[in-house]
C-alpha cells in the first residue's frame, strides 16, 4: 500500500514527466505544421501556376485557421476537464485530415476545371474560385492547429503572474519547431524524399504526438492530476495570494483595464501589424524566387528566417513578461 508520504514525490514525478512532454509536443507539432504548409505551397503551385497566387492562398487559409481557431477554443478552453487529451485528439485529428491531402488536391482539380468549363469566368473571378476551393481544404487543420496553444496554455498555465510568460514560452518553442520544420521540409525532405514521403511523416508526427499526449494525460488523471501539469499549492491558494484582501490587491494590480481608447486601438494596432506580416510574407517570397530561381527554396528561406525571428521574439516576451505583470498600460 503507498503511503502518502510517497504519493507527494510520485506526483511530482508526473507533473515533471508531463511537463516535458508537453514542451516536446508543442516543438515537435510546430514541425510537422511547418512541413505541411511548405508542400501545400508546393502543390497548389501545380493548381495555380503561379507562386504568388500558392503562397498567397496557403497563408490566408493557414492564418485564418490558426486565428479563428485560436479565438473560438480559448472561449471554451476552461470547460476542458482533461486539455492534454483534447490536444491529444487535435494532434490525430490533424494528422488524419492531412493524409488526405493528395485526394483533397484532385478534387480541387477537378471542381476547378467543371467551374472553368461551365462559367468561363474572367481572370479575377478565376483566381477567386482557386482562392475559395484551397481555403476549402485547407481550413479544417489550421483551425485545430490553432486551437491547440490555448489548450495547452488551460494545461500549463495556472496562476495570473505566470500568464504572460507562460503563453511566450509556449509559442516560443511552437514556432522554434516551426523553424525546424520549414527548413528540413524545403532544403532535406522534399529534394530528398519527395512530396508524398515528406507529407506521411509529417502525418506520423502528428498522430505520434497526440497517442502520446493522450497516454500521458491517462497517466495524470491516475495520479489525480488530470486537469493540471502544475500542482496547487497547498490550501487551496494560487499565486502566494492568501485570502479576500489578497485576490482583491492582486486583480487591482494585474487587472487590464476595463475601458478606454486601449481596447479600440490594441485590437487595431494588432491587426494592422498581422496584415503588414502577411505582405511582407508574400512580397519577399516574390523578391527572393526572383534571385533564387526556386519559388520553394524562395518560401522556404523567407518563412523559417521570419519565423526564427518569431520565435527569440517570444522568448524575449518570456524573460520580459517574467519580471512584471502583463498589462495592456501602466
Amino acid at each position: 500500500m503507498t503511503s502518502g508520504k510517497m504519493q507527494g514525490p510520485f506526483k511530482a514525478q508526473v507533473v515533471t514527466k508531463a511537463q516535458r512532454f508537453g514542451y516536446f509536443f508543442f516543438f515537435t507539432s510546430g514541425a510537422a505544421a511547418l512541413i505541411y504548409e511548405v508542400i501545400w505551397v508546393r502543390l497548389l503551385g501545380f493548381v495555380f501556376g503561379n507562386t504568388t497566387h500558392a503562397v498567397s492562398a496557403v497563408l490566408t487559409a493557414y492564418m485564418a485557421g490558426l486565428g479563428f481557431g485560436s479565438y473560438w477554443i480559448s472561449r471554451r478552453a476552461d470547460r476542458f476537464e482533461k486539455p492534454l487529451f483534447v490536444y491529444g485528439l487535435m494532434e490525430i485529428g490533424i494528422g488524419v485530415y492531412a493524409a488526405w491531402t493528395f485526394v483533397l488536391l484532385q478534387f480541387i482539380q477537378n471542381a476547378y476545371t467543371t467551374i472553368a468549363i461551365t462559367l468561363t469566368p474572367g481572370p479575377a473571378l478565376f483566381a477567386f474560385i482557386r482562392l475559395a476551393l484551397s481555403f476549402l481544404i485547407l481550413f479544417p487543420p489550421c483551425f485545430f492547429m490553432g486551437a491547440t496553444l490555448p489548450v495547452l496554455v488551460k494545461f500549463y498555465v495556472h496562476e495570473k503572474r505566470t500568464i504572460g510568460s507562460g503563453t511566450a514560452l509556449l509559442y516560443g518553442l511552437n514556432t522554434a519547431g516551426a523553424v525546424v520544420g520549414t527548413v528540413l521540409a524545403g532544403f532535406s525532405l522534399l529534394p530528398f524524399f519527395g512530396l508524398k514521403a515528406s507529407l506521411q511523416m509529417a502525418v506520423v508526427i502528428n498522430i505520434g504526438i497526440g497517442l502520446l499526449a493522450c497516454v500521458v494525460s491517462r497517466e495524470l488523471e491516475l495520479a489525480g492530476l488530470a486537469a493540471s501539469a502544475t500542482p496547487v499549492p497547498q490550501g487551496g491558494e494560487r499565486g502566494g495570494v492568501r485570502g479576500e484582501g489578497g485576490r482583491a490587491q492582486e486583480r487591482g494590480r494585474d487587472a487590464l483595464p476595463s475601458g478606454g481608447f486601449s481596447h479600440l486601438w490594441l485590437p487595431a494596432g494588432l491587426g494592422i501589424s498581422g496584415i503588414l506580416a502577411m505582405v511582407y510574407e508574400v512580397g519577399w517570397t516574390r523578391i527572393l524566387a526572383a534571385v533564387l530561381g526556386s519559388s520553394t527554396y524562395a518560401f522556404t528561406l523567407m518563412l523559417s528566417t521570419f519565423l526564427l525571428g518569431i520565435a527569440l521574439g517570444s522568448a524575449l516576451a518570456k524573460d520580459f513578461l517574467a519580471r512584471r505583470p502583463a498589462r495592456v498600460l501602466d
